[in-house]
């Protein structure tokens, strides 16, 4: 298996490409599945530890490749980030000043309900650890390996904010007007 991927730093609004090369020659199995896939990993140190990974996305193709084909397979697959979305609550639970343990709930502000609702970017801290990666999968048919042949490369999503949040409402009869250009000869 040979696969390219054209880049992997994104914003949450992009899409993946990855063009994916099989070579099912020297093999009697059948390729019955190819995944392209991201996958989010999360580890959490402390007292006690904790560590998990999941696909977030997924582009399967089904078309399979039969076994001991003569020519290798090429298969454009993408994957569109912009459908990763989550359900947000519009409000927190906060804890009240000056007590240990009560809370209450304040309603989250529009850039942490937009933040929230996207695919996070990665997180490196000392005590949490989230991060992705693009990775494609060959599945066979009838094969029992575990796991399946993959190629993985790290991918970084760049924050981004939403602009709408910080404009400034234009004053009522607001009239902006150019001003020319300006030149001046820097002291040497």
């Amino acid at each position: 298996m040979e696969t390219k991927f054209d880049k992997n730093v994104f914003f949450s609004y992009e899409q993946a490409a990855a063009l994916v090369k099989v070579d099912n020659h020297a093999c009697a199995l059948k390729v019955k599945q190819i995944e392209f896939v991201v996958k989010q990993q999360l580890r959490i140190t402390g007292f006690r530890q904790w560590a998990g990974n999941w696909p977030i996305i997924k582009n399967i193709d089904n078309a399979g490749i039969p076994a001991k084909a003569t020519m290798p397979s090429e298969k454009e697959m993408t994957l569109n980030f912009s459908a990763i979305r989550y359900v947000v609550t519009t409000q927190k639970r906060k804890k009240k000043p000056g007590t240990l343990m009560s809370t209450h709930l304040v309603d989250r502000t529009p850039e942490e309900l937009f933040m929230l609702g996207q695919l996070a970017p990665a997180c490196h801290s000392p005590h949490i650890t989230n991060e992705y990666f693009l990775q494609v999968v060959v599945k066979f048919d009838g094969c029992t390996c575990d796991p399946s042949p993959a190629i993985s490369i790290p991918l970084t999503i760049i924050p981004q904010t939403d602009m709408n949040i910080y404009g400034f409402p234009e004053p009522e009869g607001f009239n902006p007007h150019v001003l020319g250009t300006f030149s001046f000869n820097p002291i040497p």
